[in-house]
């Protein structure tokens, strides 16, 4: 066992005071879970386009990925990346960075022109060649119904459990959105104390979205509380 001792710092405190830390170097080993050793990519500066990914570059692969970039995020071990994170994903969308025909735009926040070459298959592209799990970050001004994209773009979900009613989310354009989406919930339960007359409303605001199919009103989690058993 070592053991290392820390003078006090702080000159408040009187000298006689110190630290002790206590390292056992015949401790077993420690597993770790690997998805504590990630990483996080922005679109700052060259970080990404001139960084893992620049096409036409002497280190470049045919897809545009720097060969030495990938080597070294190898020996990392990066077991996950998040992206695209930070201020950036303010002024993100994914239809941008999609097929042929990428949309450049200026970034509010860095005052660049991002060129929107590295998007979502780029990204999982990128995490394929080194090993590590895709961990795609989404908050800012974004509505519900532009989550519910990316979710069913990636990973071709089926429906959503619960559909929130209460941040404002709007049943009707995810179901022009996504047609074939199966959804349950979207009732709002804050409703129930009102009576029955505030409850057949509110189901009677869901009916256009209850014809199109595929549809199951509810409440998410629980009954609102105040509701008596009668209601």
């Amino acid at each position: 066992m070592a053991v290392l001792v820390f003078p006090a710092i702080a000159a408040q405190q009187p000298t006689t005071n110190q630290a002790t830390v206590a390292v056992e170097t015949n401790a077993a080993g420690q597993v770790y879970a690997p998805m504590t050793r990630g990483g996080f990519l922005e679109h700052l500066d060259d970080q990404i386009c001139g960084g893992v990914f620049e096409p036409g570059s002497p280190p470049a692969d045919e897809k545009g990925f720097r060969s030495d970039v990938i080597k070294a995020l190898k020996e990392l071990k990066v077991s996950v990346i998040r992206r695209p994170g930070g201020c950036f994903v303010d002024a993100y969308h994914r239809q941008k960075g999609v097929g042929k025909n990428r949309r450049p735009y200026g970034d509010p926040h860095w005052g660049v022109i991002e060129s929107d070459a590295f998007g979502p298959h780029e990204f999982v592209e990128l995490c394929r060649r080194i090993g590590a799990e895709p961990y795609i970050c989404h908050h800012g001004p974004a509505d519900f119904q532009e989550d519910v994209g990316w979710v069913a773009y990636c990973s071709g979900i089926e429906g959503v459990l619960p559909l929130e009613r209460r941040p404002g989310v709007d049943g009707m354009a995810i179901r022009q959105q996504f047609p074939g989406l199966r959804m349950v919930g979207h009732y709002n339960k804050m409703v129930m104390p009102d009576g029955e007359e505030a409850r057949r409303t509110e189901f009677e605001r869901l009916l256009p979205l209850i014809k199109t199919g595929r549809f199951i009103p509810g409440v998410d989690h629980q009954i609102a509380p105040g509701v008596s058993l009668e209601n």
